[in-house]
């Protein structure tokens, strides 16, 4: 009995397997035409760039000088700029990690994608001194392009607004997963 349900169960499966790829190509003309009568092909390429809905800045006039910020610091990293990167990170980091030390996290941490543009969208004010800037990065890799929105943290300190990165204790979540 178990045997005879599996047995259907393939022939089920193969039949599906063939037909299904082949109703893709079946159809009427006018509805794949669009009414023009000239047929077009069953699979349509999306034009991601044009068809996806634009992502318009909403920035307040307050946080100009912290967007003016946001792009030097991005910009550094595009360009591969680690020096000047390293000098808007917030001084607490800076006591912390070294320049040589910073460029090594960045090296591990490298992926082979570039970076083409990243833009603010908007500020979310998380206390008085520290924010977080919801922005899209424009990463390509290869013939792949993608658009990725990100959350960014920045903090005001006495020189200015100051990128904020996390620092993990590798140490401490070894022993909490033992």
């Amino acid at each position: 009995m178990k045997r005879m349900k599996y047995i259907k169960y393939m022939i089920g499966a193969c039949a599906l397997s063939f037909v299904l790829p082949l109703s893709a190509f079946c159809g009427d003309a006018a509805t794949q035409s669009g009414g023009t009568g000239k047929q077009q092909p069953p699979f349509h390429k999306a034009n991601v760039k044009k068809d996806a809905p634009e992502l318009k800045p909403n920035i307040p006039e307050e946080y100009l000088p912290l967007i003016a910020e946001y792009d030097k610091y991005w910009k550094f990293v595009q360009e591969g700029n680690l020096d000047g990167a390293y000098e808007m990170e917030r001084d607490e980091y800076k006591k912390v990690v070294t320049v040589r030390e910073y460029k090594g996290l960045q090296e591990l941490s490298k992926m082979p994608v570039s970076v083409k543009a990243v833009r603010a969208l908007e500020v979310q004010k998380k206390d008085e001194k520290e924010v977080i800037v919801k922005g899209t990065m424009w990463l390509q890799s290869g013939q792949i392009d993608t658009l990725r929105v990100f959350y960014d943290n920045w903090v005001k300190e006495e020189h200015g607004w100051r990128h904020i990165r996390e620092m993990k204790q590798y140490g401490d979540e070894s022993k909490k997963n033992s």
